[in-house]
């Protein structure tokens, strides 16, 4: 009987813990990928990490009640980036629009009214890029295309450096104090 007895409560212990496979804070994250196909969000493979894939399926009630809006966009983005962007929508910037500046918006923002640009302040790395394209298009209003740019720090050169992507020239500004002083290095005085 003992032998029985062991079987019984070895399969009474997993049902005393199969509450913990449900609580999304001590999940298996074999499980998590499970749990967002549960709730319409599509994660096939270990493209995300796994405080990423927790937070997105806690999340994932509130991204789906919102899905196709601002908020959500910006969710997925935090969730995954750990910062906000700054979305722009095309239809809403048309009127407040110089005639003379119109070619230079549209070749940022887009030319169509459902063009949604996001400008997000932090760089990151490629993976990163797919994995928050790949979120994003389950996520963003139907007919809307989307633009991604990541901002980055521009660096700061002097004269005899050679330009790069994203580099900007020292520009040289010009104030009057006593005693030629340099202030920062970015201010000369005469």
């Amino acid at each position: 009987m003992s032998v029985f007895s062991t079987i019984y409560n070895e399969f009474q212990d997993q049902i005393n813990e199969s509450d913990k496979l449900l609580d999304l804070e001590h999940a298996p994250a074999e499980l998590l990928m499970e749990y967002a196909n549960w709730m319409g969000i599509m994660v096939q493979g270990e493209f995300l990490s796994e405080d990423t894939l927790r937070s997105l399926v806690k999340e994932a009630y509130n991204l789906n009640k919102y899905k196709g809006t601002r908020y959500s966009i910006e969710r997925v983005c935090e969730i995954l980036l750990g910062e906000k962007p700054i979305i722009v929508e095309k239809n809403y910037i048309n009127d407040s629009i110089r005639e003379e500046d119109k070619n230079t918006y549209n070749m940022m923002y887009g030319e169509s009214a459902y063009d949604v640009t996001l400008l997000i302040p932090v760089y990151v790395d490629e993976k990163k890029r797919s994995q928050l394209f790949y979120l994003l298009k389950q996520f963003k209003p139907i007919r809307s295309r989307l633009r991604i740019v990541f901002l980055q720090d521009s660096g700061i050169m002097d004269s005899y450096s050679y330009l790069d992507m994203n580099a900007k020239v020292f520009e040289q500004k010009y104030a009057a104090l006593d005693e030629r002083q340099l202030i920062n290095g970015t201010v000369v005085l005469q």
